[in-house]
């Protein structure tokens, strides 16, 4: 009997040690499944997974010749994995689409003004409708920290914001037709203005949302199953930002509405812009009224060792922080496990600062910074001169399509190459063959003329070849934001790990984000477009706006490009990116060989 009881005990603290252990791989593994924010030269885009393969479960050893059999067996496993978190999952997808949605309708206003003819710096303005976005860890700490206990720590940012977003897509379906610029919109840059200051709002509104549906995604989701809401974030954005984007197109489109939707040929497109914006403000107040009503915010992320509440989060009836982590005070305090600490508003934010002064992180910070200038030209304006010389704005969203699943697939096959202690290689191996990328777009741009037909329109083979250059591009573009974000996550302090990561994706966002509007402002001023007559081709005045060129046009002359920037511009930030590249290879190198201590804002006890 004796026997049998301590038998029966040593079973049960198996089961508990295995259980321990399944919990703790689950965890650590989980967290290893990382959705970062997207860098891919175009605010459009949305996060791209680092995704590792969890063994957590294995094949059956009896079917591993069988692949349908592994394949079930896998799918078994994730059903089993996911079981009372599906409809958290489900609700996560909703939100992270929802995200995606205001992303995608900025998406295609450049496309808009680029087929009226607006010039690239006034559209450079423009592009600061997408800063907040790429700038949200200004107020983050914010979200995080403030809150009214009775509606819940995440619901108190998510259902005003996405109200607001509602609201502010009910108001712009009615002033959207106005706001626009049309082929008899003389003053465009006035009206990009006003367009600028109406979507930056809006950009501010997804952005604050976005920090708040990360946050809850961490305590809906059970512990084992909180890696699953990065999937959540790419799936779900990329779906949204294709609806709000591409599905606006192709249904605006009258050149498809013909070809798909009509049985004759008619006028305009399936829908309207307003009447999209309209529908939009709709499913967004219904899901939020849905979310209000129904969701409750219940923290399942809790394990035994994890139930104290965050003594850091300050609710909105505390009048002031109540700073607890006292190791935040003193630099060199040293630390004894990597748990990562809750952070107040002023303590995570002075947090930052001190990530910011570690010795090695002003040049990562440069590198991260000015990379992206020698690329700029060649990813934010390609398909903006494309519009230029004839080729419509819906085909230059259909050949995205093919490309959506690359983000997707490719980390897949990437993750192993960026996993280890030289992930930036592949960033430095990637770099010249971009630059190369660099002359091979602005070729296809230099001949793409040749392939017009006299109607104006362009073969099916003319989209194969770009579609094969986009692939490229999108590949190499892929690879190194993989390695980047890779080794963000190598260096980064698991002490302060979201707030050490945000800064470092936040620098290297706005970099691309300033690059681009410098980019679009220095092509429009080496650009030089004369008026000349049609018949003698004598030179009249010039016409480098909308306003000399509709003059030049209604006199009888034609406006001429007789300087284009945009070779001029990826030529230079070609020759850039060689002098970068020649300079920096080394200490990019080092980065690498740098001790993880002196990554460390907490020191760790030897």
């Amino acid at each position: 009997m004796e026997m049998s009881e301590e038998m029966t005990s040593r079973r049960n603290r198996k089961r508990v040690n295995d259980d321990d252990n399944a919990t703790h791989f689950s965890m650590t593994h989980s967290e290893d499944v990382m959705a970062f924010e997207g860098a891919y030269d175009t605010p459009i885009l949305a996060n791209t997974p680092l995704i590792f393969k969890s063994n957590f479960y294995p094949p059956d050893k009896s079917c591993k010749s069988k692949d349908e059999d592994k394949k079930s067996s896998s799918f078994r496993a994730f059903l089993s994995s996911i079981h009372g978190d599906e409809n958290s999952l489900a609700l996560l997808l909703v939100l992270y689409f929802l995200q995606g949605i205001p992303l995608g309708i900025m998406g295609c206003i450049p496309l808009i003004l680029s087929e009226n003819k607006a010039s690239l710096a006034d559209q450079s303005f423009f592009s600061f409708s997408s800063y907040p976005f790429s700038a949200k860890l200004l107020w983050a700490p914010i979200v995080d920290s403030i809150w009214i206990r009775k509606i819940g720590r995440r619901k108190t940012w998510l259902l005003p914001t996405q109200f607001l977003i509602s609201l502010y897509l009910f108001g712009l379906s009615y002033s959207i037709n106005d706001l626009l610029p049309h082929s008899e919109t003389t003053n465009i840059a006035a009206s990009i203005k006003i367009l600028t200051f109406v979507f930056l709002p809006l950009n501010f509104l997804a952005a604050t949302q976005d920090i708040a549906v990360d946050g809850w995604a961490l305590t809906m989701l059970s512990r084992k199953n909180v890696g699953y809401a990065s999937t959540c974030n790419v799936i779900g954005q990329h779906a949204g930002v294709f609806f709000g984007h591409n599905v606006f197109l192709f249904l605006s489109s009258e050149k498809y509405t013909n070809r798909f939707f009509r049985s004759t040929k008619g006028t305009g497109g399936l829908i309207e812009f307003s009447g999209f914006l309209l529908f939009w403000c709709a499913i967004f107040f219904i899901t939020t009224t849905l979310v209000f009503l129904f969701k409750k915010e219940v923290d399942n992320s809790k394990s035994p060792s994890n139930d104290n509440h965050k003594k850091n989060d300050l609710p909105i009836e505390s009048s002031d922080i109540k700073g607890n982590n006292t190791s935040l005070m003193n630099p060199d305090h040293h630390v004894d496990n990597d748990d990562e600490m809750e952070l107040g508003i002023g303590e995570t934010y002075s947090t930052l600062w001190k990530i910011i002064l570690l010795k090695p992180m002003a040049m990562l910070l440069f590198v991260m910074f000015t990379n992206k200038f020698a690329f700029s030209a060649a990813s934010s304006t390609t398909f903006l001169k494309l519009i230029e010389i004839g080729v419509d704005k819906e085909d230059i969203s259909m050949l995205n399509v093919f490309l959506s699943p690359l983000a997707f697939v490719l980390p897949i096959f990437i993750g192993k190459f960026t996993v280890g202690q030289s992930p930036l290689n592949c960033f430095l191996y990637a770099y010249p063959l971009r630059l190369l990328i660099n002359g091979l777009y602005s070729g296809l741009v230099y001949v793409s003329p040749w392939f017009q037909d006299a109607d104006g329109s362009y073969p099916y083979h003319f989209y194969g070849i770009w579609l094969g250059a986009m692939l490229l591009h999108d590949s190499l573009s892929i690879v190194m934001f993989l390695s980047i974000m890779a080794f963000f996550a190598k260096i980064s302090d698991p002490k302060i790990g979201g707030t050490y990561m945000t800064m470092l994706n936040t620098i290297s966002n706005l970099g691309g984000m300033i690059s681009g509007t410098v980019t679009m402002r220095f092509m429009d001023f080496v650009t030089y477009k004369n008026c000349y007559t049609k018949d003698t081709f004598e030179f009249v005045s010039v016409c480098n706006n909308k306003a000399d060129a509709l003059t030049c046009k209604t006199s009888g002359n034609s406006c001429q490009t007789d300087v284009d920037g945009y070779f001029i511009t990826v030529a230079v930030g070609t020759v850039y990116g060689v002098i970068w590249l020649i300079f920096l290879w080394n200490r990019i190198k080092r980065f690498q060989h740098i001790p993880q201590s002196e990554w460390l804002v907490f020191k760790k006890n030897n």
